[in-house]
């Protein structure tokens, strides 16, 4: 009995909730693991619509949806019934058309595709046409459902921003094998009005992201492997990591990502943030309250807003410039440029600064290897759509004390062209035209706006140059003393903040250069910028490598 039982409480555990640390490329699971049955409410909570109204119309459509799919399941494995001559006369009489007829028995179709992923004997050989069928169940009943609640004021609302799901292969996956048992897919949405369904006269679907891919797409994999979707193991972790940083990477305007894990007759959601992976329950399929809880997760998810399944508002593509949209934020910018956000600022120092559109170029200069954490990434930009690319802009999530707010590099920078224009040096840096915290509909983009109270579950490495706090004990009581210092000296509440600046001009690398005589003056100019830093700011950089140092195309002209 004493040999069996860590093997029965594990094999419990692994049916519910729980999230895994990727912080510093640890993929395990922290002791501190947060209550399963809070986090698995909580990461339902957050696949809700953040309107109020949308959120309503979840929940009304949701059942109803469930209801439709349910009926065509339970059509398909009474199929013995179906078969009987009675059953058949039945059919015939509530079917109207030939049209119908065909609508009707397509539907069956899709639905042996769910019970077929039902069944423990599938294999990885044909998953991806099965799960394409059940995405197409669920968006057709989802479009009916929403015709019929077309009279409710919200319905315009709903078919305003409503999208349905359709899956497809991760071409880029090198995973996708047989020898893996694992094959990923990407759930990309579309939306509604953009269904044949939907008449002749309804309007093309604003396809934002038809060159580069949506931003608030599923990310998701189905395994027949044992071991891939147990929390103890890595092979969760490996294959949605891989899958996480191949859909950020394609995408400039990621935040974050929903992800569905399948494997037969079970299925888990998982929110793939910064630092750490949230997973849900697992879900039976072989149950009708499973099934309906797929499903109506499915409705929540396709009502959803799409900052909420983690693409970036603040990025548009605009698909008659061939360039992103870009708003950089102005809390620190440029007075001798043209910053409206300055100009706003000044006038009303309690509003948020206005930020400055810049148009950012689709391939950028540089991405980080992984998305999990601070996910750096430069694109060239212009200041007006059609301009000439002269300036360079950064996005990050920078990891931070919660209510201490130490120097980044935007207030560095700020600084540092501040002195140096009040000393009229002529040396060249990156000068600083805007940069601050991004806004999502004006509240500042952290990771508290992303996972709401899923953040508190987050353990947080402390950054890479942060001291704490320390304060000696008051002399005159010991006892208060004590815990001031104790206070101070607890480990600091960190979060990921969005942030972005734009700065210029653009530099060439130095694996660029092509002579000797090149390097040697570029490097020469560099030191001479580094100290006249360094005489008028008071700040050494103490970080030189081939990234950092870049050569201006001034100095490549005067060879």
């Amino acid at each position: 009995m004493e040999a069996t039982a860590p093997a029965s409480k594990e094999a419990s555990v692994e049916q519910h909730a729980f999230r895994i640390d990727v912080c510093g490329q640890q993929y395990s699971l922290p002791s501190d693991q947060p209550n399963p049955a809070v986090l698995d409410s909580q990461l339902r909570q957050l696949m809700l619509p953040s309107s109020p109204a949308l959120c309503g119309m979840a929940v009304d459509v949701g059942p109803l949806v469930a209801d439709a799919v349910e009926a065509h399941v339970e059509s398909v494995m009474a199929s013995a019934r179906r078969r009987s001559v009675a059953g058949r006369r039945r059919s015939m009489r509530k079917r109207a058309s030939l049209m119908t007829t065909a609508a009707m028995a397509e539907r069956q179709r899709l639905a042996e595709s769910l019970v077929e992923l039902c069944d423990p004997a599938q294999t990885a050989d044909s998953p991806l046409t099965t799960i394409c069928d059940v995405f197409a169940l669920l968006a057709a009943e989802l479009r009916d459902a929403l015709r019929d609640t077309a009279e409710s004021s919200t319905a315009a609302v709903v078919r305003q921003i409503g999208r349905v799901f359709g899956a497809a292969a991760a071409e880029t996956s090198k995973r996708r094998s047989s020898a893996d048992a694992v094959v990923e897919f990407v759930a990309v949405p579309q939306r509604l009005d953009a269904d044949s369904d939907s008449g002749a006269d309804a309007p093309a679907a604003p396809d934002a992201h038809s060159d580069i891919g949506a931003a608030d797409a599923l990310v998701g994999l189905y395994t027949t492997r044992a071991d891939a979707a147990q929390p103890f193991s890595t092979g969760l972790a490996e294959y949605l990591i891989a899958g996480m940083n191949r859909h950020a990477r394609d995408r400039p305007n990621v935040r974050h990502a929903w992800a569905l894990v399948l494997t037969p007759g079970a299925a888990r959601w998982c929110l793939m943030e910064s630092d750490a992976i949230h997973v849900t329950a697992e879900t039976n399929l072989n149950t009708r309250d499973g099934r309906r809880a797929l499903v109506e997760t499915f409705v929540s998810l396709a009502l959803c807003e799409s900052w909420r399944l983690g693409a970036d508002p603040s990025m548009r593509w605009r698909p008659d410039i061939g360039r992103w949209a870009v708003e950089c934020p102005t809390d620190a910018c440029d007075p001798l440029a043209d910053c409206t956000g300055r100009q706003h600022r000044r006038r009303s120092a309690r509003l948020a600064p206005l930020p400055l559109t810049l148009y950012v170029q689709p391939t950028p200069l540089f991405v980080a290897d992984s998305f999990f954490g601070r996910f750096t990434r430069c694109f060239v930009a212009a200041r007006t759509p059609t301009g000439e690319c002269d300036l360079v802009l950064k996005d990050s999530w920078q990891l931070v004390p919660d209510k201490e707010h130490p120097d980044d590099e935007i207030a560095v920078l700020d600084r540092i062209r501040e002195r140096m224009d009040a000393a009229q040096s002529t040396a060249v840096y990156p000068r600083l035209l805007c940069g601050g915290t991004v806004r999502v509909a004006s509240t500042r983009d952290t990771s508290l706006l992303v996972l709401d109270d899923v953040d508190a579950y987050t353990r947080w490495t402390v950054p890479h140059g942060y001291r704490k706090p320390t304060r000696a004990p008051d002399s005159g009581d010991d006892d208060g003393g004590s815990q001031k210092q104790q206070q101070a000296t607890e480990e600091p509440r960190l979060r990921r903040v969005h942030r972005r600046m734009a700065s210029g001009p653009i530099g060439t690398p130095l694996q660029a250069l092509t002579s000797e005589h090149e390097v040697v003056s570029v490097l020469a100019d560099a030191m001479r910028s580094h100290a006249e830093i360094l005489r008028h700011a008071q700040i050494l950089h103490r970080d030189i490598s081939l990234n950092n140092v870049m050569a201006g195309m001034w100095a490549l002209d005067r060879l």
